[in-house]
């Protein structure tokens, strides 16, 4: 099991290339099918505070998050055991 430090969705972003924000998630390079498009991975923070992940070829998260060196535990936010609310969760996000 991986023990990341500090905020998931950081550590996630810095382990991808070409990552750019957008909307309110952010947009980066699929690590596992690579491809020409540098945008095809979608990446949101729901409003509970998981992480949610998209490829537009549709990789599976499980395969993203293994070619990072992370599972799918490290998308459980931290607010889940302190109870914190969603607003409190996404404050000091912003890359």
């Amino acid at each position: 099991m991986s023990t990341p430090t500090g905020s998931s969705i950081d550590i996630l972003l810095n382990r991808l290339e070409h990552v750019q924000e957008h909307g309110q998630g952010w947009r980066a390079r699929c690590p596992v099918h690579g491809g020409k498009s540098q945008s095809s991975l979608s990446l949101e923070i729901n409003d509970d505070g998981r992480i949610l992940l998209q490829c537009a070829a549709g990789c599976a998260p499980l395969e993203i998050l293994k070619v990072c060196g992370l599972e799918m535990v490290d998308l459980i936010p931290e607010r889940l055991k302190h109870h914190t609310t969603p607003q409190e969760n996404r404050k000091g996000i912003k890359r």
